[in-house]
């Protein structure tokens, strides 16, 4: 099967199984559906990230940098291509700027800046430090000069392959934190990068992983992750992946409409 096919498949999958905030009995799931997904009390960021991607989306230079994370080796695209292809939709980040704004954690790190759209949103949310980490140079030095050149002051874009930072970054992070893992779509990468961030997971923090059902190994390590008995509350919004550290609840696991 096809990566597209998968993709298709999962998306039905998802539509006919997911459930909705009338079929929760966790109070404090319902209550977080309703604020995050249902955005019950309007909470609404600004227009700035949006700038941010009509900017990136009219820009024709070619990415002249080099990462490790999906893209082939040697492809040739321009700016305007990776904003079109890999920058979250609307409505997934802003799924996102809603937890933060829920949460209030005391750090955030992003794995994945790509052109720093979503690290505006979180950054929209936060009245934390947003670190942001991003293996292509060239796409690294255009995030944050135009983070900068919005007024994002509390986003720190840090230019590195993950492997070389992740545990020095992860241990400077504040609890609760709150870490988007959204640089790596590969079953082993996500495996890795998951058991080193629940090592320092304690109550409150939330672990969220982008693209779920990106591939069959993100499907499978997905899989493995909400089965992994150190995880109390796990959701999945098909896009997103969303892991809850609250240990004084039952452990459980929601498919949920967004």
């Amino acid at each position: 099967m096809s990566k597209k096919l998968f993709q298709i498949r999962s998306r039905l999958i998802h539509t006919l199984r997911a459930k909705n905030q009338h079929s929760l009995h966790s109070p404090f799931v319902f209550a977080w559906y309703n604020k995050v997904v249902l955005n019950q009390d309007n909470w609404q960021p600004s227009n700035r990230p949006e700038a941010m991607r009509q900017r990136f989306l009219s820009d024709s230079s070619v990415d002249q940098g080099e990462d490790s994370g999906t893209r082939a080796a040697g492809n040739t695209r321009t700016i305007s291509q990776v904003a079109k292809r890999a920058l979250g939709p609307k409505h997934k980040l802003e799924l996102l700027y809603r937890i933060i704004r829920l949460q209030e954690p005391r750090s955030i790190l992003e794995l994945g800046t790509c052109l720093g759209v979503s690290a505006a949103y979180l950054a929209e949310g936060a009245n934390a430090k947003v670190t942001t980490v991003e293996g292509n140079s060239y796409l690294s030095e255009l995030a944050a000069n135009e983070l900068r050149q919005h007024g994002y002051n509390n986003v720190d874009c840090i230019n590195s392959r993950f492997d070389d930072i992740i545990s020095r970054e992860s241990d400077k992070l504040h609890l609760p934190w709150f870490i988007y893992l959204d640089g790596n779509h590969h079953y082993d990468a996500t495996l890795k990068y998951f058991n080193i961030f629940i090592e320092r997971a304690r109550q409150d923090c939330i672990l969220v992983l982008d693209d779920i059902y990106w591939s069959k190994g993100m499907a499978k390590a997905w899989k493995e992750i909400v089965s992994d008995r150190r995880v109390p509350i796990s959701i999945d919004l098909f896009h997103l992946g969303v892991l809850i550290f609250r240990f004084n609840q039952p452990k459980q696991h929601f498919r949920l409409r967004a």
